[in-house]
């Protein structure tokens, strides 16, 4: 009985290890997709002030940037 527990308590806490460590990826990988679409966001921002300075807008535009 008592090797039956031992061997349950080593699953148990071997699943508890895998779900944590999965956890870590996810997190991971959000705060990754974060970064990366705040960069997309700071590079279409950059291309829309570009093009209203080739336009003659660009004042009009930098105040909402």
């Amino acid at each position: 009985m008592n090797v039956s527990n031992a061997t349950n308590n080593r699953a148990i806490s071997s699943i508890s290890s895998n779900n944590a460590q999965m956890m870590q990826i996810v997190e991971n990988t959000q705060k990754a997709s974060t970064e990366l679409a705040e960069k997309m966001l700071k590079v279409a921002a950059a291309q829309n002030s570009v093009v209203a300075e080739m336009t003659g807008i660009g004042m009009v535009v930098d105040m909402y940037v």
